[in-house]
């Protein structure tokens, strides 16, 4: 197979023009192979080659296409392993698509991989922060946000869901619905430094001290000589105008 790398810059995603020496290498190679560590390297190899020359000259969906007949040619146990594979690609890949010119594409990637592995809360999540940062239309932002909180009920740990989610509704305004997200989280994480972090800034916003100081008290007991104790606590002192007290700091 890979003796014979040359020919792969003249390959289709259809694979209808693959040379018959190469075939029968991928056959043997993937399609049979019952060594499950040995395949996924092969195909990576295949995968890697091919897609390469398709996303450099920003032939997307071509590559996209590819990936997807590569895999449909294989047995039950390699389609298997080689399908949860392919959705990390595409997730993978649509980190790279990430910026207001391609978030389109990123939008396509993710929910190609959504499509294969329908419970992985890190792609609902990805998507769920694309879709709420790039769209406009209200019915696809309202889709995102159905995104985080999915992923989040499959893993109530997955902070990148509670501090992006909480973040989109502060910056949109909607104060109360931010901080009771993060309230609801710390119920299951009760000793979550980050999440008190958030919660601890949201109410340094809002001015709120009593709340902050006792979002202050519970960060010191988990960690407690992180540096953004101090800053909070220079909040709530500015806040509360003791300017003298802020001598210590």
């Amino acid at each position: 197979l890979i003796s014979l790398d040359e020919n792969y810059e003249k390959l289709n995603s259809s694979l209808d023009n693959w040379p018959l020496p190469l075939e029968k290498c991928y056959k043997d190679a993937i399609i049979n192979c019952k060594n499950d560590e040995s395949m996924e390297i092969i195909f990576n190899y295949v995968v890697t080659k091919i897609i390469r020359r398709n996303f450099i000259k920003d032939d997307h969906i071509k590559a996209v296409n590819f990936l997807k007949s590569l895999i449909t040619h294989m047995n039950k146990d390699s389609y298997a392993i080689c399908n949860k594979t392919l959705s990390e690609i595409f997730f993978n890949f649509s980190i790279n698509y990430n910026s207001p010119k391609d978030y389109l594409f990123a939008d396509y990637l993710l929910s190609e991989a959504i499509s294969i592995d329908q419970e992985n809360d890190k792609f609902l999540s990805q998507r769920g922060y694309i879709r709420t940062l790039y769209y406009k239309d209200e019915e696809t932002i309202q889709k995102g946000i159905k995104d985080y909180y999915k992923a989040m009920e499959i893993n109530p740990s997955n902070m990148y869901c509670y501090n992006n989610l909480s973040l989109f509704f502060w910056n949109k305004q909607l104060h109360n619905q931010a901080v009771e997200l993060i309230q609801n989280a710390l119920k299951k994480q009760p000793r979550s430094f980050d999440l008190h972090n958030r919660l601890a800034s949201f109410y340094a916003e809002l001015e709120k001290s009593e709340l902050l100081e006792n979002e202050i008290d519970l960060m010191k007991k988990i960690i407690p000589n992180h540096p953004k104790i101090n800053y909070l606590m220079g909040v709530s002192l500015l806040n509360n105008k003791k300017y003298k007290d802020l001598e210590i700091f």
